[in-house]
């Protein structure tokens, strides 16, 4: 039985517990028929090792719009009869775990009484760490399930990782690059590289160029090119699925699972799979008496009261961090070395508080490799306290921060602000902002006499100088960052730091040119953050895509079911594949405005920074956008909450408008360098990207070829200064149009009819490529697709003034 496949070696060796009950069969009668179907499976084994290779599965069942991408050989292709081997035969640690555990009958029975299914419809991988705990345990897994409770398989999960390599980390520096993103079929890859095949195997043959031909030795020489890509491909992620395996049962394990929902969450799990596997998924009356938990001579090996806290552990996971607290500097200079206690009215008090460090509301987490003391990252969730505003900038933003602070106290602002920045922000911009937020504001702008009435009757505050002064603080998480793993935090990893280490229990993360027209209370009084603790917003639905990789890796990072069975770290779900990146699109959030409850999301918060590290996922996503959605996916975490919406263009619609032959276009034009974001629930509009003026970027702009180049709906516009003064001036904002979309075949509509083909066109020649327009309806004739086009109501439009003269400094 040597040469079967593991699965099949799994159902054989399963066919004692399973006799008693399915064959009741009785001497020459039992000979006969074992035998008969050993030889069955014997010859249907040889028939899939000589037919299949199951490393090609990693595409298995996934349609792009094209064709299938499947990858094998095309029929034109040599024949594909190897196999794919571990790049380096010592290197077991990341050969492509065996999945055979799977196949177990009480694994597949707790899947189905669990309702535990796994829609990803993928080649299964999970972590080596799964395997090395089934072949310490072997059959008796089910001593597991009917014996540990939470967090004693918290603990046997680490003390098989130490176990096994008593210095494991998880490394940030770790080289995990990313291959061949847009090619990893084999013709496609053949065809990319080529070139550089044809050169290698000239060198390596010492031939001259002119000599070479396309010869079988040559076609066999690419073949094994591809393998070793394939293989180290495959090793590759396997490590990267094993990193954040480790550390999503690390922080469901020692950092979240200490509120009274979170125990009673995974209390009840356990419990119920306890009366499963002994009372309704009894196999064979020989297990009528549930074993015995015994761990291994490897897991003894590890003494687990020997560490005295959480810190040898937490390091080892997060090797990155000095575990310390950043400092806090408010703005009239005051230094707390810890979390400030923040609130509404912090802006009238003299002094702040510290919030208490050695303090907890809850229960510290039990567990032998903490010596049942807190991690620091434990800490530092149950320290963060209040709601409040967070953004993070370096002196370049500095004007764009000054507008905004300005907008939020015309927005009647009362939530605290914290600036957290990593590398250095000069004196000059604190000073900058400080007074910004702090000196008298009775000046406004004529545009406020049309909306004065909306506002309280203490929103020009004599004794509070005018609008609401906020409350900054500067938070500096320079000595946060190990000095080893200060470089993996350049530009957009600074957004991940200001996610974690800003001290508010509930936060608005937003950008320096995040212009609000709402104010930040409504925000957190919205429906969909109030029922999940998030709140996030979706981009363009442009036709940018992404290669049909992508979606097959995305998916593979994901929790495995061997995470839900063993720790009630859920599935992902329809949820998130049928969002927009996993139907090939390029983009699905605009993460200039994030609204997050710490308490509740703290573990899919610290998988942020861990994809950022990672190469193949960075290159992925388009800074920091999809990280967000993404690493609460692959946390296990789907309860985060989409505003209805897609984004839009807003601004005015061009009345000059027409088709050559006169008639009115069906559709509906918008053009604008601002991304529009309108609210789910009643299509009023909550913030837009790019500031207040018509052009953010209009200090690099080339003013005398934009003049040249300027569209047809801009041809009022008469001279160089007049674009000038125009891209400076606020935005005008009377509609919003959402372009229509279902999928992404249904994307573009041709059509004889004039109307527009796609939703979305970009102009690069308007406000340093920024400018795109936007169609309420694609197609004509009976082939038309309806988006939304949106008129914001008088008052609306007249807020939007106001605000915008604020922004620009319009008097």
């Amino acid at each position: 039985m040597s040469s079967l496949s593991p699965s099949l070696k799994s159902f054989i060796a399963s066919g004692p517990k399973l006799k008693s009950k399915i064959f009741p069969l009785k001497g020459k009668q039992k000979l006969v028929f074992f035998l008969g179907l050993a030889c069955w499976i014997l010859c249907l084994n040889l028939w899939i090792l000589t037919h299949y290779d199951n490393s090609l599965d990693y595409f298995v069942n996934f349609e792009s719009d094209d064709d299938s991408v499947s990858i094998d050989y095309d029929e034109d292709e040599p024949e594909n009869n190897w196999t794919f081997e571990s790049e380096s035969s010592n290197n077991k640690e990341y050969k492509p775990v065996n999945t055979s555990i799977l196949n177990d009958v009480l694994i597949q029975a707790l899947q189905r009484q669990l309702d535990i299914y796994d829609e990803r419809n993928i080649e299964p991988i999970f972590s080596t760490n799964y395997e090395t705990i089934a072949n310490n345990h072997d059959q008796k897994i089910l001593s597991l399930f009917a014996n540990l409770n939470f967090n004693e398989r918290c603990d046997l999960y680490f003390e098989n990782l130490y176990s096994v390599d008593h210095n494991w980390s998880l490394n940030p520096n770790e080289d995990l690059p990313l291959q061949d993103r847009w090619q990893f079929r084999f013709n496609g890859w053949r065809k990319e590289h080529f070139e550089e095949l044809k050169k290698k195997f000239i060198e390596e043959k010492k031939m001259k160029s002119e000599e070479f031909e396309e010869t079988q030795q040559f076609s066999e020489f690419v073949q094994e090119n591809y393998k070793k890509f394939w293989s180290h491909m495959l090793k590759t992620e396997q490590k990267l699925q094993d990193y954040l395996t480790h550390l999503r049962i690390f922080n469901k394990c020692y950092i979240t699972n200490d509120t009274p929902e979170s125990i009673k969450t995974q209390s009840d799990f356990i419990a119920l799979q306890k009366e499963l596997v002994k009372n309704d998924l009894k196999i064979d009356k020989n297990f009528e008496k549930i074993p015995k938990f015994v761990k291994s001579k490897g897991e003894q090996s590890v003494r687990s009261s020997s560490f005295h806290d959480c810190s040898d552990i937490e390091q080892r996971v997060y090797p990155w961090l000095s575990f310390h607290y950043p400092i806090y500097e408010r703005w009239n200079g005051e230094v707390l070395m810890s979390p400030p206690i923040l609130n509404e009215k912090s802006a009238l008090s003299k002094n702040i508080k510290a919030a208490p460090a050695n303090k907890s509301p809850y229960s510290p987490i039990k567990s032998k490799f903490t010596n049942n003391q807190p991690c620091f990252l434990n800490r530092f969730k149950n320290t963060a306290n209040g709601r409040g505003l967070v953004l993070t900038i370096h002196d370049g933003h500095a004007e764009d921060t000054v507008n905004l602070i300005r907008l939020l106290r015309a927005l009647n602002n009362r939530l605290p602000i914290q600036i957290v920045y990593f590398n250095s922000i000069s004196a000059e911009t604190k000073k900058k902002i400080v007074k910004a937020a702090r000196e008298k504001f009775f000046d406004l702008p004529k545009s406020f006499e049309s909306v004065a009435h909306l506002f309280p009757d203490d929103y020009l505050h004599p004794k509070d100088g005018g609008l609401p002064k906020q409350e900054i603080w500067f938070v500096n998480v320079n000595n946060v960052i190990h000095d080893n793993y200060r470089n993996k935090f350049r530009g957009w990893g600074n957004k991940f730091l200001a996610t974690i280490f800003n001290s508010f229990e509930e936060f608005m993360l937003i950008d320096s040119d995040t212009a609000l027209v709402k104010p930040p209370s409504f925000f957190f009084d919205l429906p969909g953050y109030k029922e999940t603790g998030t709140y996030f917003y979706k981009d363009r639905t442009t036709n940018d895509f992404r290669p049909d990789s992508d979606v097959i890796f995305f998916k593979k990072i994901a929790p495995s079911v061997m995470d839900s069975l063993m720790f009630n770290i859920p599935q992902v779900t329809s949820f998130t594949l049928n969002n927009h990146v996993f139907s090939g699109l390029k983009h699905q959030m605009e993460a200039g405005l994030v609204i997050i409850n710490r308490s509740k999301h703290m573990g899919s918060m610290l998988m942020m920074p861990q994809l950022h590290f990672a190469e193949p996922v960075r290159l992925r996503s388009h800074g920091d956008k999809e990280l967000f959605w993404l690493a609460f996916s692959v946390n296990g975490d789907e309860n985060y909450f989409y505003n209805d919406n897609n984004a839009a263009a807003i601004g005015i619609i061009d009345s000059t408008r027409s088709k050559p032959d006169g008639t009115e276009y069906e559709s509906t034009e918008i053009c604008s360098p601002h991304p529009g974001h309108v609210n789910g629930y009643d299509d009023t509009l909550d913030w837009f990207n790019s500031g207040f003026h018509f052009c953010g970027r209009y200090k690099a702009v080339d003013y005398p070829q934009d003049f040249k180049d300027r569209m047809e709906t801009l041809s009022y516009i008469q001279s160089v200064d007049e674009m000038r003064a125009f891209y400076y001036n606020a935005l005008q904002i009377e509609y919003a149009a959402i372009p229509p979309y279902t999928n992404r075949n249904e994307m573009e509509l041709p059509n004889d009819f004039g109307e527009p083909i796609k939703g979305w066109v970009k102009h690069q020649e308007i406000c340093h490529g920024y400018q795109y327009c936007a169609f309420d309806s694609i197609g004509g004739g009976d082939n038309i697709h309806k988006g939304k086009l949106i008129k914001f109501d008088d008052t609306s439009r007249l807020l939007f003034q106001y605000y915008g003269d604020i922004w620009v400094g319009n008097e």
